[in-house]
């Protein structure tokens, strides 16, 4: 999960204190890198302009067992099934909790996931729970196969100056785990569809990594946590081959807003975009903003 706005979808989200004010200062993301190669028009409503944002429930949902992935790390319970076996356990209630009150204080009406909006506040709440599970069975194979985390919480940020670029590249690394053989991993928590993994950012904490602390990580997974088997749940990431491109790929990101490029992706999702109530094409399209 790449995390990189102190506010999004009516929830704020509280910024570590290592890059409190660093994140205020002009930087990049791959969250923002894809966003631009998606559609450059959304990147300047959403980044330039901070145009009203959709609520998104797969995202306020997705915030909210990432969440309570970081209290089960900080405290350690994921080591005990007690603390993931129902509705009344801690880890469950600790997502719950977010969740409601993201839920309870977004900003306008809410768009859900799935077929016709199928997964919905009640959808999150049962399945929550079998999320947290599957990233806790996930968790416990690992320390079992010799990986320890580097840190006890669930995000690892990393911040460096990319050469060609003159703004700072930040990551937050959902896990970055060391085997005990010596081999480095990087770890990522998916709620969203089962496969739906990119490589780039796999790639970019990769490059990060090599800067800041000179590590070379060829190893990474993208763990699906609303799988329903434990081999549908598992991505072995391939991204190696992208790592001696990603300085060029955030610099022509950085030509592009410096020249102040921001046109329409005509063959986008824009339906399901976050900022189409503010966006030009759309309108002029005669989009719903509903």
């Amino acid at each position: 999960m790449v995390v990189s706005d102190e506010t999004r979808h009516g929830m704020k989200v509280e910024q570590p204190e290592n890059l409190r004010g660093i994140v205020d200062l002009p930087h990049l993301s791959v969250s923002q890198l894809g966003t631009y190669d998606d559609c450059s028009l959304k990147y300047d409503l959403k980044y330039n302009q901070h145009v009203p944002r959709e609520a998104s429930g797969p995202m306020i949902a997705g915030i909210a067992v990432h969440k309570a992935i970081e209290i089960a790390e900080t405290e350690l319970w994921w080591p005990e099934a007690r603390n993931f076996e129902g509705y009344e356990a801690p880890g469950y209630l600790a997502f719950l909790d977010v969740f409601t009150r993201a839920v309870d204080t977004a900003e306008g009406p809410i768009r859900w996931g799935g077929t016709a909006g199928t997964e919905d506040r009640e959808w999150w709440e049962f399945n929550g729970l079998f999320m947290l599970q599957r990233y806790q069975h996930a968790r416990i194979a690992m320390a079992e196969n010799g990986w320890g985390a580097i840190e006890d919480e669930t995000e690892y940020r990393v911040l460096a100056e990319f050469p060609g670029v003159n703004r700072a590249v930040i990551g937050y690394l959902d896990k970055f785990l060391m085997h005990e053989g010596g081999e480095p991993m990087i770890v990522d928590w998916k709620t969203g569809k089962i496969g739906n993994a990119d490589p780039m950012q796999f790639a970019t904490y990769a490059r990060l990594l090599e800067i800041v602390r000179g590590i070379h990580v060829s190893r990474g997974l993208a763990i699906f946590l609303r799988a329903g088997t434990a081999a549908r749940a598992v991505k072995h990431m391939t991204f190696r081959p992208l790592v001696p491109h990603v300085d060029e790929m955030f610099a022509g990101l950085e030509r592009g807003l410096d020249a102040g490029i921001f046109r329409p992706n005509t063959k986008a999702w824009c339906s399901t975009c976050e900022v189409r109530a503010s966006c030009w094409y759309w309108q002029g399209q005669g989009g719903d903003p509903k």
